[in-house]
């Protein structure tokens, strides 16, 4: 017999991607109303994708992103 499985999801909104980076798997970007870009949290920190990912990023005391 198979255990049952729980699947959780949790939207968690903040502006502190400090924190969105320990609890978080995935994020989604969010600009002007709209995801402009949604990737797991290593590969979004490592690589962002978008310029507003970028300039966030970049506003982050002590964190540099790489650029791609």
């Amino acid at each position: 017999t198979m255990a049952p499985r729980c699947i959780t999801a949790m939207l968690f909104i903040t502006h502190d991607l400090r924190v969105a980076a320990k609890i978080c798997d995935r994020i989604a970007v969010m600009h002007r109303g709209a995801i402009v870009e949604m990737r797991p949290t290593a590969d979004l920190f490592q690589q962002p994708d978008h310029a507003y990912t970028r300039s966030l990023l970049a506003a982050v005391p002590g964190l540099q992103p790489t650029r791609p």
